[in-house]
């Protein structure tokens, strides 16, 4: 056999191989007596159909099964001899049809893993915004709360829509080429105009419609939009305008904090004050795993196997489709302009991942059977408690997932913790 491995770029090898003609002949030779052992020839029993004419019969279809087999046993003894560390499955790009008494050559294409170098990361130096929550913070959520606790009172409909009006509509949403985008459209939205809650674009459209009125605006979606894959990108929204009314608040006061199981105004506004800055406090975690992300990247940038961004694109097509059933995610994973879309996100995702998992490999950290257990305990409660055969059952239909997820943790915490970090106010 003779193997000569190319590389086309950090994370992909290009292997070609000839097998001799004598390796090929025993490959015919073993398919032959394996069609003979359960070959239906008339006039034979089977098993007992002489070899000259299985070669007759089966001559035409056999040859693609051998070249198949050559290939297998083969091209994992040239990855080994090499010591070619690949991420995927070996990607066959060509190969002959086999023939007796000839050599049979074939090409693969090989995903390995990147060359990952990292100096100093730990004491980078970052910035990051410090976040507090505010008393006028702490007052807009009790508006909010009011808001939801308001009766409406629908407006006739000669009434345009305008700020401060509660108003439910329909959505359709396209794509710029016209496509309308699956899982996007939405029936009876209710939002309350002037609270930003819909892009700026979308809310200045409806200012003036009335009920039964249908209007087209087209929108550039931002930057932070919770679908990475459709920041700044253009949409076409077409919105069907069902209802506008009058919202009729309640007094902010300890009748309205019962209402949501609080004592008094103080006790509900202490709460809120918490929760808030419990949120804070996550969203402040989520910026420094970002900022040290990006800056580990940018000291040590690296390619990225076109494998592993295939499996990141697989898992955020299932993630944003798991409510549709089977056959319309099979179609959503095949659809390739959303693929194209998830590519950047999915890519970068891939990057942060293997970074993350060298750095753990260079610092020894590990995630122990307790650590998975603890973190199961803390997340599902009662369930997991319940027998330690529950908690077993978990462990092992999600130990994986978490044991994952636990080692990135552990990771960006040395990162962080070890970082020289330059607080930014930032008033909420």
């Amino acid at each position: 056999m003779k193997a000569t491995v190319e590389s086309l770029n950090s994370v992909q090898r290009r292997i070609q191989v000839e097998l001799p003609a004598d390796a090929v002949n025993t490959a015919f030779e073993d398919a032959y007596k394996r069609i003979q052992k359960k070959a239906h020839l008339q006039g034979f029993r089977p098993g007992k159909a002489p070899m000259n004419l299985i070669k007759k019969f089966y001559g035409g279809s056999v040859a693609s099964e051998v070249g198949e087999k050559l290939v297998n046993q083969n091209i994992f003894k040239v990855i080994s001899e090499n010591k070619i560390n690949m991420v995927a499955q070996p990607v066959l790009e060509k190969a002959d049809l086999p023939a007796n008494d000839t050599a049979f050559h074939f090409t693969v294409v090989v995903d390995v893993m990147p060359e990952i170098v990292i100096p100093d990361y730990k004491g980078m130096e970052i910035s990051c915004e410090t976040f507090s929550v505010n008393d006028e913070a702490v007052d807009k959520q009790i508006e909010d709360l009011r808001k939801r606790n308001a009766k409406k009172k629908p407006l006739g409909s000669d009434v345009v829509a305008a700020k401060g009006h509660s108003v439910k509509m329909k959505l359709k949403a396209f794509r710029e080429d016209g496509t309308e985008i699956t899982g996007l459209p939405a029936d009876d939205i209710d939002t309350v105009l002037g609270d930003s809650q819909l892009v700026p674009e979308l809310e200045r459209a409806i200012h003036g419609m009335k009920v039964g009125e249908i209007r087209e605006t087209t929108v550039t979606l931002p930057e932070t939009f919770a679908d990475k894959t459709m920041a700044n990108k253009g949409l076409k929204y077409q919105i069907t305008l069902t209802e506008v009314a009058e919202l009729q608040l309640p007094a902010a006061d300890d009748e309205l904090a019962k209402d949501f199981e609080f004592e008094s105004l103080a006790k509900l506004k202490e709460n809120i004050r918490e929760r808030m800055n419990t949120q804070m406090g996550q969203q402040r975690r989520n910026a420094l795993e970002e900022k040290v992300l990006d800056k580990l990247i940018e000291k040590s940038p690296f390619e990225v196997p076109p494998s592993l961004v295939d499996e990141a694109i697989d898992g955020m097509i299932k993630e944003r489709f798991a409510s549709l059933d089977a056959a319309e995610q099979k179609k959503a994973l095949f659809d390739e302009d959303l693929r194209k879309e998830m590519r950047p996100v999915a890519r970068r995702r891939t990057q942060n991942s293997l970074i993350l998992v060298k750095i753990a490999q260079d610092e020894k950290i590990e995630v122990t059977v307790d650590d998975v257990k603890n973190y199961i305990q803390r997340q599902y409660g009662q369930a997991a408690s319940r027998t330690d055969t529950n908690l077993d059952s978990l462990v092992k239909l999600l130990g994986d997932r978490v044991k994952q997820s636990l080692l990135f943790e552990k990771t960006l915490d040395l990162l962080i913790n070890s970082a020289a970090v330059k607080d930014l106010p930032a008033k909420l």
